[in-house]
């Protein structure tokens, strides 16, 4: 008995160390290339060792993009053990397997697996996820999974969606930045001391994401206050920027511009008051001391500008 069992176990160590082997045998005798995948695919998914397996998987990775639709077709099969194997093939094939793996993502059973692997694809993927976001037939099931995907991609993908901003795709670049979120904000930032045709659209972003999302609000006000103060005179482009954004964000930008009222700097002063107008009636807890202000303030061009924003703030709405 116990002779027995021994050549049992020798069977199968040296059916495990031979199993590459003869995978790679029989399918380097396949009559063709579609065989040879058809034959790896089901290796793939048999509940052979996993070195038979990890074999199949590195062969259909040298097919390439021939084995692409076969492998799509069956990450919908198996355990999960198989599927994620499945995925992870097509991950290393790259690009040509991205079409196949965004078109998984409509599919609950394989949505996890194929978001895996344009997660862990990263760049390459990017261009393929944007299109499918403006495509119309995308509903709303594969937005969702698209835009979890770009988050979790985080500063990765941020350079490219910037890019996009300025182009046709720039409704789903908003989309995917917005859901980013703090990663995007120091590319965004930057954006902002660019030519009008960059500053443009990362000041909608700017504001769209600080007027939404608090915890993002306050990232970025630091940032705004500098590059308000840093701006040289009582109006530029770069301090009118920082004024309007501070604006959007509203009541948790105001302790911050608030103190800018007490700088000894006119031009300063002159910024925090525009900022405080452009908040409209989200400033009302500043107006006490700006009506107190139009009493002291020595210079009448900027008496008058304190009337027009406490104007602005006391308007009925936003």
């Amino acid at each position: 008995m116990r002779s027995l069992a021994r050549m049992i176990v020798a069977a199968v160590v040296i059916g495990t160390l031979f199993a590459p082997l003869a995978a790679s045998a029989v399918v380097n005798n396949a009559d063709s290339l579609t065989d040879r995948g058809r034959f790896l695919v089901l290796l793939l998914k048999s509940n052979n060792d996993s070195y038979t397996r990890g074999a199949a998987a590195h062969q259909l990775i040298e097919i390439g993009a021939p084995a692409v639709p076969l492998l799509v077709s069956s990450l919908s099969q198996g355990d999960s053990a198989t599927k994620h194997l499945t995925a992870s093939v097509l991950r290393y094939i790259g690009e040509p397997a991205v079409p196949g793996l965004i078109a998984s993502l409509r599919s609950v059973s394989t949505r996890p697996f194929a978001g895996s692997a344009l997660i862990d694809m990263g760049t390459p993927a990017i261009p393929y996820l944007l299109g499918a976001m403006q495509d119309p037939v995308t509903d709303m099931n594969l937005e969702r999974s698209i835009a979890y995907i770009f988050q979790r991609m985080g500063s990765r993908a941020v350079p490219y969606l910037v890019n996009a901003m300025r182009s046709k795709k720039a409704l789903a670049a908003f989309t995917a930045l917005a859901n980013i979120g703090e990663p995007a904000i120091p590319y965004l930032m930057d954006e902002l001391k660019g030519p009008d045709e960059r500053m443009v659209p990362a000041r909608v972003q700017l504001g769209y994401m600080g007027s939404t999302n608090t915890r993002l609000a306050q990232v970025m006000i630091p940032r705004l206050m500098e590059l308000l103060e840093h701006s040289e005179g009582a109006i530029t482009r770069n301090g009118l920027t920082a004024s309007t954004l501070l604006g959007r964000i509203g009541t948790p930008a105001i302790p911050a511009v608030e103190k800018l009222l007490d700088s000894k700097d006119a031009d300063s002063r002159f910024k925090a008051v525009t900022t405080l107008g452009l908040m409209h009636s989200a400033a009302r807890p500043v107006l006490p001391k700006l009506r107190t202000m139009v009493l002291s303030e020595n210079d009448p061009g900027l008496r008058e500008h304190i009337r027009i924003a406490i104007r602005h703030i006391e308007s009925v709405g936003r």
